[in-house]
């Protein structure tokens, strides 16, 4: 489906949104993991890398990030267990 004006509005209305909940509430996984699917979405993959990252330093164990993070890690070639990568790695 082609992006039109008003959905690439809805886009970045919603950015908004989820970094002022990051910011409001840093310790939630699911602001962080709802930011990296947005930007994953947009084609900004490395930021979507960091967003999981920061949502799995908040909440090791949210499945959804760890989902998104080793999707990631898997087309990237990096190494899921690798704690520098993953910080819910043991």
């Amino acid at each position: 489906m082609p992006k039109t004006a008003s959905s690439s509005n809805r886009d970045w209305n919603t950015f908004d949104l989820l970094e002022d909940a990051r910011a409001n509430v840093p310790e939630s996984a699911e602001a962080h993991t709802l930011l990296g699917v947005l930007r994953e979405s947009l084609g900004q993959d490395h930021a979507a890398f960091h967003a999981y990252r920061d949502a799995l330093t908040a909440d090791p164990n949210y499945r959804p990030a760890l989902e998104n993070l080793r999707r990631y890690c898997d087309r990237q070639a990096l190494d899921f267990g690798n704690p520098k990568i993953n910080p819910a790695a043991v």
